[in-house]
């Protein structure tokens, strides 16, 4: 029975601080970088406008506006293969990017663009961006396939974000992250895809919080302690 009891501690505890972690996030503003207003995109006054938040999971996206101008949907658009876009970020002590990355159209198989990641020390990443893989159409009338991505939010008339994320390990991990960089790919234009950047969120791991602690503190001295009974409960049976 005090095994069970024992049991029944620890799983309140694994709960505790699954409920209890959290994470810090820096959402970057894009208003200065963008040259594509979604709002004018089919069914794109469904998007939400400059201002607004963004929640799709654990991140948290800022919707920039498109230079500047109120009442907008803001994104970076790429439109043929020599397109290039950086986005200036300069920040340290971040371990996740979550970024909106969709399309205008789509054709699956088709590689329409890529991010390149850098940091301090001019170390880099590059991931690809692969129509059916890890992005796709922001309306639901073209490519509706990318299982590679973080999660979606979708609005009226079938007009969605999808977020990717991307964790920064090896050469990446510990140094200031300087820049991140939309390039158009080999098969970016109509109908093959033109990739858009809508949203950038820097993340650190999830922290238990000092209540956390304490009750976790807590629950091994109570673990310690039943322990400690049922040894003495043992005993006297042995003798």
């Amino acid at each position: 029975m005090k095994v069970v009891t024992s049991s029944a501690v620890a799983l309140i505890l694994s709960a505790g601080l699954v409920g209890a972690a959290h994470a810090a996030q820096s959402e970057i503003d894009l208003s200065s970088l963008t040259n594509a207003n979604l709002q004018t995109y089919t069914d794109g006054t469904a998007y939400p406008t400059a201002g607004s938040t963004v929640t799709i999971g654990a991140a948290s996206f800022l919707v920039s506006s498109d230079a500047g101008v109120a009442g907008t949907t803001g994104a970076i658009q790429v439109s043929s293969p020599s397109d290039s876009f950086v986005v200036p970020v300069n920040q340290t002590g971040y371990e996740i990017v979550y970024v909106l990355v969709n399309s205008a159209y789509g054709e699956i198989g088709k590689t329409v663009g890529s991010l390149i990641f850098e940091d301090s020390a001019g170390d880099t990443e590059t991931i690809d961006l692969e129509e059916g893989i890890n992005i796709r159409d922001h309306w639901t009338a073209y490519n509706n396939v990318a299982p590679h991505i973080y999660g979606t939010a979708t609005y009226q008339g079938g007009v969605r974000f999808d977020a990717y994320e991307y964790l920064l390990l090896g050469p990446l991990a510990g140094n200031t992250l300087t820049s991140i960089t939309l390039n158009g790919g080999p098969d970016t234009g109509f109908p093959n895809g033109e990739p858009f950047l809508a949203g950038v969120t820097l993340a650190t791991g999830a922290v238990p919080e000092l209540s956390t602690w304490t009750m976790m503190i807590a629950g091994f001295a109570g673990l310690g302690w039943l322990g400690l009974s049922r040894r003495r409960a043992i005993r006297p049976a042995a003798a």
